[in-house]
């Protein structure tokens, strides 16, 4: 008997008495929790029960467009009043990298995988405490809540099953402050959407006018349109270099010999810059456009 086999005959046990009709699609403790696919996250290492929580997983425990619709009709249509951000170390996307994901799928099934664009699977960084905050600001920046609701972010052992609240530093702030009219709440950590695409549009514009003069010298060719550039090359060998804006997690990402870039603006620099490894925009284009040529240029 397959395992669907198994769960199918084991609901129609329960269904004879059915013992959870009383409960509602609104969580009795007016909590949605959004966490990875782990086998080892339950309600039972949260200390929940059936009912208690609106529970949202994805592999990683992923802020994505679906994870905001679905924390969007918690709040607003199914009453909840608070939300977490669980991740936990030793998660499954730690033991491969974009590309190894993305090689082993077109090695089992014979098709590379256009979609989707990111797996998140060079997530080897994802646990630890000083990047992870950036899933919790993304989903508090984009979340409406109303007035007196809160977020937290928390960071589960996978091995002893502790839980560990991010620091205030890190995951600032844990307690959404009001902004603006209607009860309406935003974290003010992240760029307004419209300074983002301001300051994007910029450096696409500079970016650009540097790229047509590199290609004019070099012989590859640089287009751009719906806000993407793409640069293009033939020679020594045929690769083409993609740089689109993420509009909702504030990033300009890069894909480049097998790659993916992703730069947040830094206040400090004034520019777009990967938080990994320091460099801006230009560095990464420089790097990467020499290493295609096989010499040395600066975007």
């Amino acid at each position: 008997m397959s395992a669907i086999d198994e769960v199918l005959e084991a609901n129609e046990i329960y269904a004879r008495t059915h013992e959870l009709r009383p409960l509602t699609p609104r969580p009795q403790r007016k909590l949605a929790i959004l966490t990875c696919m782990d086998t080892r996250l339950s309600i039972r290492t949260m200390g929940l029960k059936t009912g208690d929580a609106h529970i949202i997983r994805n592999a990683g425990g992923i802020v994505t467009d679906d994870t905001l619709r679905s924390l969007v009709i918690s709040h607003h249509l199914l009453g909840t009043e608070e939300f977490m951000v669980i991740n936990l170390t030793d998660c499954g996307l730690m033991h491969a990298t974009e590309q190894e994901l993305r090689t082993r799928i077109q090695n089992r099934t014979g098709t590379a995988a256009v979609a989707p664009a990111f797996f998140y699977a060079s997530c080897r960084n994802c646990a630890r405490i000083p990047g992870f905050p950036k899933k919790f600001q993304f989903a508090a920046s984009c979340m409406t809540w109303s007035r007196g609701s809160s977020a937290r972010s928390r960071i589960s052992e996978a091995k002893s099953g502790n839980r560990t609240c991010l620091p205030q530093a890190a995951s600032r702030p844990c307690k959404l402050s009001l902004a603006g009219k209607n009860g309406l709440v935003y974290a003010q950590f992240m760029l307004e959407e419209k300074d983002f695409q301001r300051k994007a549009d910029a450096a696409f514009d500079d970016l650009k006018k540097r790229l047509l003069t590199l290609g004019d010298s070099h012989g590859f060719d640089v287009e751009g349109e719906s806000g993407k550039l793409e640069v293009i090359f033939e020679e020594p060998e045929e690769a083409k270099f993609v740089i689109s804006p993420n509009t909702p997690v504030r990033e300009i990402w890069i894909s480049a010999l097998s790659t993916s870039f992703k730069l947040g603006w830094n206040e400090a620099r004034n520019a777009f810059v990967q938080e990994k490894t320091g460099e801006d925009l230009y560095a990464i284009m420089s790097r990467v456009v020499s290493q295609q040529l096989g010499e040395e240029v600066k975007v």
